[in-house]
């Protein structure tokens, strides 16, 4: 097995061993999709742009997300404690002490990036100014987030030997096979989630049903799939440095470099 079929490996064990987990995201997916049904979103394209800022399936687009930031912690403790169930869902206090930054940071950019342009629109900003500034914002965090997958990853076990900045400073030579290997796992996941929801518009209510019904499985398994890269890249950074992904490794133990396991 190689470093771009091993994510996919990972998300399946994690599904198959943890089905009440791996629900959570569908589940939220499943609610999302039935509020954008009942305001009229999949009836065209027209429709879907009319409806997109709808107060329900913002609020529950919200919950979704915060349900991947959850799936975070829960893989990454599965794969960490050698694909143990028990540990994916234990609620450990010092994990979620270091973890709790990650989540604060992932929901810093979902406010700005999706309830920015609802905010700036409301102070009566110009609509291209906003769309240009989300537009440049989005792909720069998406890219900057791959310096932070190491972060991400030991805070979830508890190891709090890498924190925001030594992340950064781990991953910067490893930082284009880590962007080529979200690209290739990720993308075409990501490209069929929108060719379904697009084919799910102006259909029948059960071929909808039936479409959405499927895109809300794929969304459970994108979730611990883009885990699963973030845990590749931490392997390969932290093996580089001659370390390795250690549950409740920075106990009692120097970090490694400047930065203990923060924000700071």
């Amino acid at each position: 097995m190689n470093a771009f079929t091993t994510p996919y490996s990972r998300a399946w064990r994690f599904a198959l061993a943890c089905p009440l987990l791996f629900a959570v995201p569908a589940v939220a997916e499943v609610a999302q999709h039935v509020v954008e049904y009942g305001a009229g979103f999949y009836r065209s394209i027209a429709a879907m742009k009319a409806a997109e800022h709808d107060t329900g399936r913002m609020v529950l687009g919200h919950l979704k997300v915060i349900a991947l930031y959850l799936t975070g912690y829960w893989a990454t403790r599965f794969w960490a404690y050698g694909d143990d169930a028990r540990a994916a869902g234990r609620l450990d206090a010092r994990a979620i002490g270091l973890y709790l930054p990650v989540v604060a940071w992932e929901l810093m950019w979902l406010v700005v990036i999706q309830d920015g342009p609802i905010i700036a629109g409301a102070l009566n900003l110009p609509e291209r100014l906003i769309m240009l500034i989300v537009a440049i914002l989005l792909p720069a965090m998406l890219l900057f987030n791959m310096f932070l997958a190491t972060w991400k990853t030991t805070t979830a076990v508890g190891d709090g030997r890498v924190g925001f900045m030594r992340s950064i400073e781990l991953t910067r030579g490893s930082y284009l096979w880590s962007l080529g290997l979200t690209l290739v796992t990720v993308l075409p996941v990501l490209v069929l989630h929108y060719v379904l929801a697009f084919a799910s518009l102006g259909r029948s209510p059960a071929v909808t049903a039936g479409v959405l019904g499927a895109d809300s499985l794929l969304v459970a398994f994108m979730a611990p799939l883009l885990v699963a890269v973030n845990y590749a890249i931490a392997e390969r950074v932290l093996g580089r440095a001659g370390l390795a992904i250690e549950p409740e490794g920075g106990r009692g133990a120097a970090p490694v470099g400047p930065v203990s396991g923060n924000l700071a």
